[in-house]
């Protein structure tokens, strides 16, 4: 019985062992907080946060106002 126990033991620790733990993720550039204002560089908007930039412009979001 004993035996038994510790194989259960030693195969659960090596699965949780050799488990793959996914990578942190990066930080964000910069948090839209609507605090600044972006212009999109191909259409020339300016929009109140980056996210909403990001979301309607092709080319780069420039920070304008913070």
């Amino acid at each position: 019985m004993t035996k038994w126990i510790v194989a259960a033991a030693m195969v659960l620790a090596t699965a949780f062992a050799t488990t793959p733990r996914p990578a942190p993720t990066p930080p964000a550039e910069e948090i839209a907080t609507g605090t600044c204002s972006y212009t999109c560089s191909t259409n020339g908007k300016t929009y109140i946060n980056r996210t909403q930039c990001l979301a309607s412009c092709a080319g780069q979001c420039t920070a304008e106002v913070c």
